[in-house]
């Protein structure tokens, strides 16, 4: 709600106290993987504050804690699409952070992960709008890193995959 009333710093005290708490709970239960879901929110809610406000080193932090969380719930439960989903967003923002430091080999890696995630994740549910969508801002995220790197005819390849993907969309939902 502070993040939302523009107080990014009343958003970051928040998001801290709550991490507090998360992390005492899973301290008291390390197995319970709906409380370490949890915890990997708030990290990714303080990263997202943190970018918000510039502290680009930070929020680095916190996406890559969050990553780890995400990791370890996802290998221990594989096919679990909330999970991967989860672990897909986790390298998008981590490779955002990374593009706005200047970092576009880094960038290019952790996008090439969330996209392989978002691949297999729309290749398990073709029809969920939502998961395309995320799928062609990806290439969409590729192709912004390829064009800054130089590499422009990997850059129009990821572009035009993103519009074949929205065009797709478009063409089933014309009222959105």
């Amino acid at each position: 709600m502070k993040t939302a009333q523009g107080s990014l710093a009343g958003a970051l005290e928040s998001y801290r106290k709550s991490l507090a708490i998360r992390e005492k709970l899973v301290a008291l239960d390390p197995n319970n993987a709906d409380w370490q879901a949890r915890l990997s929110s708030i990290y990714t809610a303080l990263g997202d504050v943190q970018t918000a406000q510039g502290s680009l080193k930070d929020a680095l932090d916190s996406y890559q804690r969050g990553l780890a969380i995400d990791e370890r719930l996802s290998a221990a439960d594989p096919g679990n699409t909330g999970r991967l989903s989860d672990l897909s967003v986790d390298y998008r923002s981590i490779g955002d952070v990374q593009t706005a430091q200047g970092s576009l080999a880094g960038a290019l890696e952790s996008y090439r992960k969330s996209l392989a995630i978002r691949e297999k994740l729309v290749a398990l549910d073709p029809n969920n709008a939502d998961w395309q969508a995320r799928l062609s801002s990806i290439y969409t995220a590729l192709g912004d890193v390829q064009t800054a790197q130089g590499s422009l005819k990997d850059a129009l390849d990821s572009y035009q995959r993103g519009l074949a993907i929205d065009e797709r969309l478009s063409a089933a939902d014309p009222g959105n």
